[in-house]
This record gives C-alpha cells, sequence and structure tokens, in this order.
C-alpha cells in the first residue's frame, strides 16, 4: 500500500507543480489560537494529495531560552486530509495515534533533530529533561506543515502558523499567600468570589506545586499550592511538620470562600500528606486525591539527616514512622545514581513489614477518594501501595466512592500534571541535587498524566459544591 500511495504522491506532485494544473493550495488549521496544556489541541491539514506524506513540526522556546521541538510524520487520507487525533505518525518523536504526541514528546534541540526519541542513556547529564514552563508566562508554539518528497531529499515547507499556550488561563490570578503560619500560592478565577477551592501539597521537592494549582484553577477552582518546606518562611526541609499547618490551609480556604469543605490533593510525598491530613481533619475535606502515594507514615526527607525524623507531628508528638530503613547518612547521593532505584525495594519491603501504627489510616476518610499511580514506578512501588489503600478501604466498609487509577507502564510522574514525557525517566530531584530515576515509558507516561488531568478536574467538578462552579 505504501508503495502505492507514494507512486500517487509523486505523480499528484508533478502535476501540481506545473502552472495551470496546480490543486487547491493546502490549509493548516489550529482550531484553538489559544488553549491551556491539557486542553483538546485539533490540529488538521486538508488539501492534500491522498496518500501524500506530511510532517508536522512544533517548536517553542522555554523559560530558560531552551528550544524544544516535536515532529510527526503521516500519510493523508483518501480525503486528503490529516487529522492528528486519528492520523497515526510513523516517524519523528513519536509513532503511533496521539491527540497530543506534538506536545508530550518535545524534545530539546538539537536532540530533536534525530528524527526521533533517542536512547535515554545516550543523553548527557547536563541535558534537560523537561520544558522549564512558569505559569504566569505563556508559551508560542510555532507549527508548521511540511510536504515530503522521494523523489528530492527535502522537505518543502507548505504553511506554518502559531499559537499560545497557557499554565494559568486568562482570567486567573496568581496571589502570594502570608496568613499567619500559612505560607504559599494561591491561584483563583478572578470571575467569581465563591469558587470550590482545593488545597494542594507539593511533594519531597519542596516549594510549591504551582504547575498544578494554575492548571486546575483554570477549570474554575481556586487553588491554594501551599508551602510544605524549603520556601521562604517554612523549614528547610520535611521534618517535624505539625499537620495541623495544613489543617490551619484548609480552615484559610473555608474561611475566605465561604464553603464548608475543600479539597485536599498531592502528589509523591504530598500524597502521602494529602491522605494522612484528610484522615486527622476528616471534616473539612470533601474530595481526597493523591497520586503516586505511599500508604505508609514515612520518615523525614530529603537530606541523610533528615532520614532520622519523623516527618510530621500531630498534637505536639512524632507520629510513629518505620524504624530500619538504610542509613544513607555516609553516603553522597549525587555520587549514587542507582541509589533510589533501590528505593523501591526498601520501600516494598517496609510496607510488607508495617505495623498498623505506620499505616496511613485512611478508613478515616469522610470523603471520596481518588487514587494515581504508575506499575512502573522506580522511585517507590506507588501502584502496590495505591491497591493496598483501596483494599483497606473496601474491608473497612468505606462508605464513600474510590477510584484507584493505575497505568500501565507508567512511572511516578503518573497524574503529575506534566505535559512533557519524552524524557521523564529521569529527572533532577531540586533538593538531592541529583538525577533520579522515575520509571515508565515515554507514551505510558503522557497517557498517564493527560488522562488523568480529565479524570481529576472531573472528580473535583463532581464532588466539592459551588453554586458558582462553571
Amino acid at each position: 500500500m505504501r508503495q502505492i500511495c507514494r507512486r500517487v504522491l509523486i505523480a499528484l506532485l508533478v502535476l501540481i507543480t506545473v502552472p495551470g494544473m496546480a490543486a487547491e493550495s493546502p490549509t493548516f488549521i489550529v482550531v484553538e489560537e489559544e488553549r491551556g496544556w491539557f486542553d483538546p489541541n485539533p490540529i488538521f491539514v486538508e488539501g492534500i494529495p491522498a496518500c501524500a506524506e506530511v510532517a508536522i513540526e512544533a517548536t517553542f522556546e522555554d523559560a530558560e531560552g531552551q528550544v524544544w521541538s516535536s515532529k510527526g510524520v503521516y500519510h493523508a487520507g483518501a480525503d486528503g486530509r490529516v487529522d492528528v487525533a486519528t492520523s497515526a505518525s510513523f516517524g519523528g518523536t513519536y509513532q503511533g495515534v496521539h491527540a497530543h504526541g506534538l506536545t508530550w514528546s518535545a524534545l530539546p534541540l538539537p536532540l530533536s533533530e534525530l528524527g526521533a526519541t533517542p536512547d535515554p542513556a545516550s543523553i548527557g547529564e547536563d541535558a534537560p529533561r523537561t520544558p522549564s514552563i512558569r505559569p504566569m508566562e505563556p508559551t508560542t508554539v510555532k507549527y508548521r506543515v511540511f510536504a515530503i518528497t522521494k523523489f528530492d531529499p527535502f522537505e518543502a515547507l507548505i504553511n506554518e502558523v502559531q499559537q499560545t499556550v497557557y499554565t494559568m488561563a486568562p482570567g486567573v490570578v496568581r496571589e502570594e499567600i502570608d496568613h499567619g503560619q500559612v505560607r504559599g500560592v494561591l491561584f483563583r478565577p478572578e470571575s467569581f468570589d465563591q469558587p470550590p477551592a482545593v488545597l494542594w501539597i507539593s511533594g519531597s521537592g519542596g516549594g510549591v506545586s504551582d504547575r498544578s494549582a494554575a492548571l486546575v484553577a483554570s477549570k474554575g477552582f481556586a487553588v491554594l499550592a501551599i508551602a510544605t518546606f524549603a520556601y521562604e518562611g517554612r523549614p528547610d526541609a520535611l521534618e517535624r511538620i505539625p499537620l495541623e499547618y495544613f489543617r490551619d490551609g484548609a480552615d484559610y480556604l473555608r474561611n475566605r470562600f465561604k464553603v464548608d469543605q475543600v479539597g485536599i490533593a498531592g502528589g509523591s510525598r504530598g500524597g502521602e500528606t494529602a491522605l494522612l491530613v484528610a484522615a486527622i481533619f476528616p471534616n473539612r475535606f470533601g474530595a481526597v486525591m493523591a497520586s503516586v502515594p505511599s500508604n505508609l507514615i514515612n520518615a523525614g526527607c530529603c537530606s541523610p539527616e533528615s532520614y532520622k525524623y519523623p516527618a510530621y507531628t500531630y498534637d505536639g508528638r512524632d507520629l510513629p514512622v518505620l524504624t530500619g530503613m538504610p542509613d544513607y547518612s555516609a553516603l553522597d547521593m549525587s555520587s549514587i545514581p542507582e541509589l533510589p532505584e533501590t528505593w523501591r525495594y526498601d520501600w516494598q519491603f517496609q510496607m510488607d513489614k508495617a505495623e498498623d501504627e505506620n499505616l496511613i489510616p485512611v478508613e478515616r476518610i469522610k470523603a471520596p477518594i481518588m487514587l494515581i499511580s504508575g506499575d512502573a514506578d522506580l522511585l517507590w512501588p506507588s501502584s502496590v501501595a495505591a491497591n493496598r489503600i483501596a483494599d483497606r478501604l473496601k474491608q473497612s466498609q468505606f462508605e464513600h466512592p474510590i477510584t484507584n487509577l493505575v497505568y500501565d507502564g507508567a512511572g511516578h510522574f503518573s497524574g503529575a500534571m506534566m505535559p512533557f514525557s519524552a524524557l521523564t525517566e529521569v529527572a533532577l530531584h531540586p533538593v538531592i541535587k541529583s538525577r533520579i530515576p522515575l520509571g515508565g515509558f515515554p507514551r505510558a507516561n503522557a497517557h498517564a498524566n493527560y488522562d488523568a488531568f480529565d479524570e481529576q478536574i472531573a472528580f473535583f467538578r463532581k464532588n466539592l459544591k459551588s453554586s458558582q462552579l462553571p
């Protein structure tokens, strides 16, 4: 079939180069001139000869000035049309059908000039792994369409168009929060005063989860990205953090937006914290989301000294944590890239011997729960933890809905609202200052983010009440 298509293409390309015999010029259409990273992105090429090979390239510059590029190569259908959402790419930086393939497969130049995703092992340590995208700065993406000919070794540019892609939608307001002990960043829709509200907890990287907060706020929610540690006015490490701090963050949202209950969410250590806080203060929360969580109450993070202390306290007392984890105090983590791979098995060992006092008491939660994980998570066995949480809830006759999304082949970025996944099997940890393996395959990681984003928005819409929810 491909040989037939090639002969038809050559004949048609010869015809359209003859004056007076040109067909209608191909038209490249981007339906939305402006969109969010996870919004639908319909891209069409029309007026192409049947069976023609067409390449579409997407290029943008991130906040650090690094240029990223992706490419798909497609065959036009019998109707002379390529639809990125339904047409399979057989070359470039991704293969197969994926509506967001031209986003998640982006690679840093010059790597993307290779025409396909390189072997991750061949990428230097200094190469960027994901684009630097900041919530306040929209990104301009340039799409270019090329006609590919087989009788001449070049691609002819036939059209190009630009698109603005944002993390924080127009009409969303960003505020720094310094209220009592609470620190963080609030994202809220400007158009109404009482939106449903969500408390978003960061993970072991510290700081604030501003990307996730901005994306969710763009769908009509007020989202407080609360700072746990490694942020101005907060401790340097995840050590002995009072759980009352997160209670106060929830109360801030409840009082400000005049709602009885708020949502609580987080990923990794943030997912662990979200479950724990919702269990200790159940009446404040109407929806609980934890991505790649642990089912255990773990020790501190993320220095060799931190692991000697509990991560949390409640009512002035240290929470019980597991003992017997390896002592990393004498090791230079930055020089041992294999070290985090052993953590998965260390945590699995600890999970298997955990006592009841070491488990997050999830059965005390009084709200619907969503769990998101990937079964190829290399940092810790999040899918095992999520399954054990779901099983424990069912055994306790939990009265609220439980959603347990386990993505095949996906890693530790599952549900992280990361638009890019070509190189996310490894990431630079902002506290440890070392590249750590997160696992997963690029396409599976992409699915675990794009699918989970829609699931999370639907979950919060269903379970958080507000008369002003759009």
